[in-house]
């Protein structure tokens, strides 16, 4: 009879603390992400979300860190940009000859860093192309059918760390109108 009474309250609180962590995680969730399906968690700890959301040709994926002080998020920030900028560098040929010397990507490719306050938040984003792997970083027109941003923020209230990546088709014109919805206090 003991063993019944135990395994009912294992199971009572395993329960609970699904139930405490998909509350908890609801609520860390930007509210513009409702309008979007979620289609893969890639992560979902006390720490950590990673995911994937889509809405029609549009996605968006997150990265939403607990736990992380201003300075933390800066340095984050910093590193990510920096890491983005590299891909854009000149670089030496690795076979220099006569037709070229160095590899250099139009300034078309390059995404464009901004800063801008809305929300009562602090959002740096880039806006750039992107392959049809959803990443940035090819200087080619036809490795480039999408559009789209990377944003990072972060938030006073919960110390977390958004990154919001949203990757479109050219066409799309939903990019503002997500990209101006980001913030801490929606």
């Amino acid at each position: 009879m003991k063993l019944i009474y135990f395994i009912i309250a294992i199971t009572i609180a395993v329960g609970g603390l699904y139930f405490y962590r998909s509350i908890n995680t609801e609520q860390s969730i930007p509210p513009f992400l409702r309008q979007f399906k979620l289609v893969e968690a890639y992560e979902d700890t006390q720490n950590r979300f990673r995911g994937l959301y889509v809405s029609d040709d549009n996605k968006i994926r997150v990265n939403i860190q607990n736990k992380i002080s201003k300075s933390q998020a800066q340095e984050i920030t910093n590193l990510r940009i920096m890491a983005l900028n590299a891909l854009f560098e000149d670089k030496v040929s690795a076979y220099p000859g006569q037709i070229s010397k160095e590899i250099s990507c139009n300034q078309k490719y390059k995404p464009e860093i901004e800063k801008i306050a809305q929300n009562d938040t602090e959002i740096t984003f880039a806006k750039g192309l992107f392959t049809d792997r959803f990443t940035m970083g090819a200087c080619v027109d036809d490795l480039l059918p999408n559009k789209g941003f990377i944003a990072w923020y972060w938030c006073s209230q919960t110390n977390t760390l958004n990154q919001v990546e949203m990757i479109s088709p050219k066409e799309n014109d939903k990019i503002e109108t997500i990209l101006s919805s980001l913030g801490c206090s929606n």
